[in-house]
């Protein structure tokens, strides 16, 4: 928790931390990576949780249903349907919504945050697109 207080009184937006990701100052870049990784909600790559794809693809057997933030809404539906929930578990598979920003905080990126973030998240983003792919072919709707 002290590291995610330091990063956020030295970085006031989302995208003044990926902007300093590549900073010429070398103690901003370094402040920068220091707080990447001491964020607890964004400081961990994919592949802790889910091992790498060539891995995952060794158990693919026992992936019973992959979930994406992008479609939460119809993967919540489809995975209901996938286990066949009745009214009465349903009652208790609630998707519940949790958000804790403020209205007021800025969301925007510029292009240079977004390329230092995509340049930084590099490997996530190539298992993502390959679980993606794999999402679509193996747990579409019927």
């Amino acid at each position: 928790m002290m590291s995610e207080k330091i990063a956020f009184s030295k970085f006031k937006t989302p995208n003044e931390l990926a902007e300093s990701l590549n900073s010429g100052n070398t103690v901003l870049r370094e402040s920068a990576l220091r707080a990447m990784r001491g964020i607890r909600h964004i400081k961990n790559p994919i592949s802790q949780w889910t091992g790498n794809y060539e891995n995952l693809m060794k158990i693919k057997s026992r992936l019973f249903f992959i979930f994406d933030q992008r479609t939460l809404g119809s993967d919540h539906e489809l995975f209901l349907s996938k286990i066949e929930a009745n009214n009465s578990m349903l009652s208790r598979v609630i998707m519940r919504r949790k958000h804790v920003s403020r209205d007021s905080d800025s969301k925007e990126l510029t292009r240079e945050g977004i390329n230092n973030l995509q340049e930084y998240y590099e490997e996530d983003i190539q298992l993502y697109r390959k679980l993606h792919k794999y999402k679509e072919i193996n747990f579409h709707q019927s």
